[in-house]
């Protein structure tokens, strides 16, 4: 019998595959630049994956590899197309971040890249 994945469990699958390969190959890149466009290519190339897709797999797999445990986070059912809020359970603040003045000071600087991390540890 042949079973069907529905389009969040293979979203999860993919995740979980690049998760892997970066775990298993993170010490061989020299920055996680590398490891992630790797990492796209590895789930391009052995699972056949729209690089759309493989690309939205990876950065939430860079996200857990990097940044699980980190206090702050985005408040997605605050946030908008337009505004990111920040939380910051700490001291409880909240981050109110345009996302113009995101682009301009992180994406519109780095035109000929289309997966750049701005930041890592």
């Amino acid at each position: 019998m042949t079973e069907f994945l529905t389009a969040q469990q293979h979203q999860d699958h993919l995740q979980l595959t690049a998760l892997g390969f970066m775990h298993r190959h993170q010490a061989r890149f020299g920055n996680d630049h590398l490891l992630c466009a790797a990492s796209v290519q590895h789930l391009m190339d052995a699972l056949d994956a729209s690089q759309e897709s493989a690309e939205n797999a990876v950065i939430r797999a860079y996200g857990e590899l990097r940044y699980q445990g980190d206090c702050g986070y985005l408040d997605l059912t605050l946030s908008t197309g337009h505004l990111a809020v920040l939380r910051n359970p700490a001291n409880h603040g909240l981050y109110l971040l345009p996302v113009a003045t995101l682009m301009h000071h992180l994406v519109d600087r780095r035109i000929n890249q289309r997966l750049y991390l701005a930041a890592t540890h």
